[in-house]
């Protein structure tokens, strides 16, 4: 059930039928918390974790899943009116959580797995981890309303081929395919979340770009974004 409080948080009346359960299915996934360095503190439900409290949301683990087919286009995606947060707006190819689990709570390869799980469910995109690269870390904060806010230690990652896809209405509302001439014209003229704008504005998407398929960077950092 959702709670009075959270009722009010999301905008929305106490119905239970208020909030699409495509979305309110998922609230109580355990999401992984952790400092500005990257350690693991504990796990808390998702819609506590994007909660703001005395400010800002908890810290908790992410991941921007790039997508590249083999002309170098970049996939993007716009998110479906019933998300909880930042609805409507286009993105990076899938951007998700780890989860509070064994599978997903190790570092890079338990990344890789959850970017593996939620591009399959959000665009019917069957990746291989082992074919999805590490690229770095971002630390960036964003609110989305008065109650609702992005605090994420996010891991990027990327992926390249041709596959087939084919995305869930719940999930995704329109997809596009991104020449790296665009990149910018785009990301000035459209409304996106925070996070694609902030990776755009930093020169970091451009770099991993020009460098694919073969050269493609991994470090240990945390740009604080």
């Amino acid at each position: 059930m959702i709670g009075q409080r959270f009722a009010r948080i999301l905008g929305i009346s106490r119905r239970k039928s208020a909030v699409c359960p495509s979305q309110s299915q998922f609230f109580d996934e355990q999401l992984i918390l952790v400092d500005e360095e990257d350690r693991i503190q504990g796990c808390l439900s998702k819609l506590k974790s994007h909660t703001i409290v005395d400010g800002k949301s908890p810290l908790h683990r992410a991941f921007s899943l790039f997508h590249f087919n083999s002309s170098k286009k970049l996939l993007i995606q716009k998110r479906s009116s019933v998300k909880v947060t930042f609805p409507n707006l286009w993105t990076n190819t899938c951007c998700s959580h780890p989860l509070y689990t064994l599978s997903e709570m190790d570092d890079k390869e338990g990344v890789k797995t959850a970017a593996k799980r939620r591009a399959e469910f959000e665009l019917g995109l069957k990746l291989e981890s082992k074919k999805i690269h590490h690229l770095t870390r971002i630390l960036y904060s964003s609110n989305c309303s008065e109650d609702l806010a992005e605090n994420e230690l996010d891991h990027c990652v990327l992926s390249f081929g041709e596959f087939d896809f084919s995305p869930n209405p719940n999930e995704v509302s329109d997809t596009k395919w991104l020449n790296k001439e665009d990149l910018k014209p785009f990301v000035s003229s459209e409304n996106v979340t925070p996070w694609f704008a902030k990776i755009v504005e930093s020169g970091l998407l451009e770099d991993w770009w020009k460098n694919l398929p073969n050269d493609l960077p991994s470090d240990d950092l945390i740009h604080k974004l």
